[in-house]
Order: C-alpha cells, then structure tokens, then sequence
C-alpha cells in the first residue's frame, strides 16, 4: 500500500464531486462515513420487502433540480433482477457527468469503449490457452431436494436458540442454484422468506455469512457495491474486485438488482456522483459491463496491442497509457492475458513493473489491481485472502464475500495459490483464525 494511497484505509469522505443536495445514505451530515460492519443492517435497509423497512430515500439529480421528475415505470408488480430489466449504459448521469467522463486524448482520461468480461477464474497461463478454468470446491449436493431442504430449516429456525447444525448443513452444501430453489420453496410453503426468518436468530459473522449464502449472487454484488460506495475511498477495492471479475451478464444483473433493491437508484450514476477522479472513471469504466467476451484471441491483433504498449518509457504517459486503458476495459480477458504474456516476450518487462514505474497513488493501486485480476485471478483473490486475514483484526467482509462468490469457480485454484504464497492451507488458517459456526460454514465452502 503507498503512503499517499486512500484505498484500504480509513478517510474521511469529502464533500461530493457533483454537489450532492443531500449526503450519500450511510454518510453523515459532516461528511464522514459512517462504520459499515454489519452486513445484516444493510440487508434490513435494502431488503424492506422483507422486513416491512422504510424505504431508502433517492437523492435528486442536480442537473433536473428545475424540472418535476416523473416516476419511474416500475409496472404492478416487482421486478426480477434478471428478467425484463434494461440497463442502459451511462443511465442517469448527468450532462456535466457524462462530460467529464467523456472519451479524451489527454493520458489522464480513461477510454471508455465497448467491451467487457471477467467470467469464472484462472489458473497461471504459460501455454497458448488463456481462457478461464474452474475448480470450485462446492458441488452441487447429489441427493437435493429443495422442498425437504425448506422444512428442515424451518424446524431448525423455530428450534429454541436455532439448530445451526442443520443450517450449515443445508446452505453450507448447497450451490447458489439449489439454495435459490430452496428459498423458492420456503416461500411456497411457509409464505415468508427465509432470510426473513433466519437471521434475526442468528448473530455476529455466522449471520452475516448466512445472509450471503440467502442471497442470489447478482443481489449480493449489488448490496457489496451499495456497501462501498456507501463507506467512501476506503471501500473501493470491493467496487473494483466486483467489477473486474465477473462478465458481462454478471455486472448488468447486479446493475437490476441495484436498481430494484436500492429504490430505483443506478450503480453506474453513484459511482459517476459518489466517487472522483482517476478512479471514478475506472470504475465507471469497469461498470458498463459490455467487454469483448470472445474466446478465441486474435494473435496478430494482441501483437499491434504490445507494439502500442512498448517503446520509450518518456512516451508512456501519452501513447501507452492510452493503449493501455483501451486494453484493460475494452478487450477479452483471453486477449489481455496473450498481451500481458507477449508484452513480457517482447521487452523482458513485467507490465506490472512497467505500471509500478510510470503511475503512483491511488491511480497506480487500482490499475494494479484491475491488471492482476484479469491476469491471474486465483492468485489475485489469494492475495486478497492474505490481506484480509492479515490486517489488523481480520476483514471478515472480505473474507466472506470472496469465499460465498469463488467457491463455486475457481476456490481450488484461489486454495493453491494462497499455500503457495503463504506456505499454509487456507483451511488451516481458518481454523486457527475464526471460531465456531462462522468456522464451520466457511470450512464447508472450501473442502470439496
């Protein structure tokens, strides 16, 4: 972490970029965000049509403060973050916004092109093949059957205290497809929904891990984006993971789910209001979700994007850093990881190296962290493991989002490469780091 970096610490949010009326919710009227630990109030807040809660009030847009806004057309009935949600790209953002984020020539500004995708995970690539490979540690359970899942969990919640044995047994071994038809069949039989029911009986992190585990995935990446962008520059690092790992139809589904569950609210607009800078257009960047997902790597296109990325380190701030930004947010991963592969064959540099020469700040740790990502995604969430059980007091946000979202892709792999780095397993860690039925659940996530 450089000194002069505000990712990963704890600042103090000044005052929006755009002039927002009122505070971002979770900030407080002096402009200071306000400690984010508990994943459940945020569930609370978010979820009202679980918990009958108060509405999350929208802010307005600065740029129609003198025009009357119309409401928008939601239909009779709520709608599915993934079904008939239409995401638009750069959706209600301002004209000073999209301004200020427009394409430019100038090194600073990233260029937004079309183009996006960061699907299941991947291994070290030194071969032709740069595609993603799974090895996920959580399997679908053989002998499923979600209605008699449903009943056990219902009688193990109206047990005095909660039966939190039967709990992790049931959505510790359940995939993200099978628990969503248990909490379907929950709903048909019980006529309420589970997360409703289970987490008031839980507490601390096992809560917070059971409340992820409740959630679709597009629902829990939206409530995480929200959360970020809620806790201000500190938080960023989350936008980032999220955005630069999953594809295409991953990102626009949490975009609906934000849109739904957050009020009619717009990731892509918060970023563009809520953040600033070098990093409010990476991220805005990151979030329209429409990268290249071709598979197949041209190998004489990837030669014209090293041949862009090389020459004198006097001309990177002009050419190359341009190059680059087109690369990083507009290319397939497979194409990335055959320029970063060539890149290194043609001039014996690392582009990490080369990235950590030219660029500082918090501008040089989310390029970092964007190229590590896509380059090797296994070893970049083992070294988010490593930070989060190193910090002091461990980051168990951290902790839980990456195993609840890897272990059905590339945990395996994520195991490997953090043995590797750490000379110990990341089941012994947690053994010795985390107690009880938070321990329990987290190790059932990761042994398959």
């Amino acid at each position: 972490m450089l000194p002069n970096s505000n990712i990963g610490k704890s600042v103090q949010k000044t005052t929006s970029p755009t002039g927002l009326p009122q505070p971002f919710p979770g900030i407080s009227p002096g402009g200071i965000p306000l400690n984010f630990t508990d994943f459940s109030t945020l569930v609370y807040q978010g979820f009202p049509q679980f918990y009958g809660g108060v509405l999350l009030q929208d802010y307005q847009d600065p740029s129609k403060s003198s025009e009357k806004q119309q409401p928008e057309n939601r239909g009779s009935s709520p709608v599915s973050p993934t079904q008939n949600c239409s995401v638009e790209k750069h959706a209600a953002v301002s004209e000073q916004d999209k301004s200020e984020l427009s394409l430019q020539s100038k090194p600073d500004s990233l260029q937004l092109h079309s183009g996006y995708t960061p699907p299941p995970p991947a291994p070290s690539f030194s071969g032709p093949n740069y595609s993603d490979a799974i090895k996920p540690t959580l399997q679908p359970y053989p002998k499923f059957e979600p209605k008699e899942d449903a009943r056990k969990l219902h009688d193990a919640i109206k047990e005095c205290g909660a039966d939190e044995t039967v709990i992790i047994d049931v959505l510790g071994h359940r995939t993200s497809e099978q628990r969503s038809e248990v909490l379907s069949e929950f709903k048909t039989i019980y006529d309420t929904e589970l997360i409703k029911e289970l987490s008031p009986e839980l507490s601390g992190n096992f809560r917070d891990i059971m409340d992820a585990l409740c959630l679709l995935p597009e629902d829990y990446d939206a409530v995480q984006m929200y959360a970020a962008l809620r806790n201000g520059p500190a938080a960023y690092g989350t936008l980032i993971e999220i955005l630069s790992s999953r594809t295409n139809a991953q990102i626009n589904k949490a975009k609906c789910a934000y849109k739904k569950y957050f009020e009619g609210r717009d990731l892509v607009r918060d970023i563009a209001r809520e953040t600033s800078g070098q990093i409010r257009r990476i991220l805005f960047g990151l979030a329209q979700g429409t990268r290249d997902e071709t598979e197949t790597v041209n190998m004489e296109l990837v030669q014209k994007d090293v041949e862009e990325l090389g020459g004198d380190a006097k001309e990177w701030m002009n050419k190359n850093y341009i190059a680059l930004n087109r690369i990083i947010f507009s290319r397939s991963v497979p194409h990335i990881r055959a320029v970063i592969d060539q890149y290194s064959k043609a001039t014996g540099n690392d582009i990490e190296e080369v990235i950590k020469s030219q660029l500082d700040g918090d501008l040089l740790e989310c390029f970092l962290s964007v190229t590590r990502c896509i380059r090797n995604r296994p070893r970049f969430f083992a070294d988010q493991l490593e930070k989060s059980v190193n910090r002091l007091g461990t980051d168990h946000d951290s902790l839980i989002r990456i195993i609840v979202t890897r272990s059905e892709i590339d945990m395996g792999y994520i195991k490997e490469e953090f043995l590797k780095d750490t000379g110990k397993s990341l089941e012994s860690w947690i053994l010795n780091g985390t107690k009880g039925d938070y321990q329990k659940t987290l190790l059932a996530l990761i042994s398959g």
